[in-house]
């Protein structure tokens, strides 16, 4: 069975609930749902499947690609060409089946050729055991770095806990996870 083609489109206010469905689907909460909607250095894409009639959109996932970061140019910089791709989400249902890397080389394009980036960046989850403070690299990472994403500072303690599945058995819900800073050169300075 061939699965429909993966489309995208800039998310609006209309798709609020679907953004907050993810977000609360993910354990990531929904603190960031304005941003998404209506920042301006910020542009959300819905990635979404043709309903079977065609008449309508079954979304599997969102990207934000982020321009500027004033607390962290290396991170997003419009005038260095620097863009964030951040906010990765693939409905689990959707997972195993492609459509995370059909969603991710999507919006390395559209940051590319649509908005001129030179170098993408990524933070993600550095340990495999969430709330370590060492150890092997968490899945993401190794999944960014297999993509030619290479970090490029020390990691820092930055995630909520929250209501993440993979924390569970942490053993102390306040300690902040560690985040790992990758990036890539994709353009010419």
């Amino acid at each position: 069975m061939t699965l429909p083609t993966l489309q995208h489109r800039r998310a609006t206010e209309t798709d609020r609930e679907t953004l907050l469905a993810m977000r609360k689907s993910c354990g990531w909460g929904t603190d960031r749902i304005d941003s998404y909607i209506s920042e301006p250095s910020w542009v959300t894409y819905l990635f979404f499947r043709p309903t079977e009639d065609g008449k309508g959109e079954q979304p599997v996932g969102m990207g934000c690609l982020v321009f500027d970061i004033p607390g962290d140019p290396t991170m997003a910089n419009r005038e260095q060409g620097v863009i964030a791709i951040t906010s990765l989400f693939v409905f689990p249902e959707c997972r195993a089946s492609g459509v995370g890397n059909q969603t991710f080389t999507m919006l390395e394009q559209l940051a590319i050729h649509e908005y001129g980036a030179k170098t993408l960046a990524v933070d993600t989850r550095a340990y495999e055991i969430p709330w370590a403070s060492e150890g092997e690299s968490s899945y993401l990472k190794k999944w960014y770095e297999r993509r030619g994403y290479v970090e490029y500072r020390p990691p820092i303690r930055r995630y909520a806990q929250d209501n993440h599945p993979d924390c569970v058995d942490s053993p102390d819900k306040s300690v902040l996870l560690y985040a790992c800073f990758l990036r890539k050169e994709v353009g010419k300075s």
